[in-house]
């Protein structure tokens, strides 16, 4: 089976209270519109000044939870010395 996903690589706005609101018509487009089976999300990490590891928005990844979406988390590994995501 093939399966069609559509991939969102990036979605911003300029007022974080604004981001619920935006993912939602996102989606509903693609649902819409796009017929896909699957969608992904990739998020993107970034180094924590106060702990010096990776981490994700927070925000973001709440507005993605289960309880709010549906997205569910596949495991990447994040190694901050090279960049590199296996």
């Amino acid at each position: 089976m093939n399966d069609f996903r559509a991939y969102i690589r990036h979605i911003s706005v300029k007022d974080s209270a604004n981001f619920t609101l935006l993912l939602k018509l996102t989606l509903d487009f693609i649902w819409e519109n796009l017929h896909s089976d699957t969608i992904r999300i990739d998020l993107y990490h970034y180094m924590d000044s106060e702990t010096g590891n990776l981490k994700a928005s927070t925000m973001i990844k709440d507005a993605l939870s289960m309880q709010k979406k549906g997205f569910k988390w596949k495991s990447i590994m994040n190694d901050p010395d090279t960049g590199k995501r296996f």
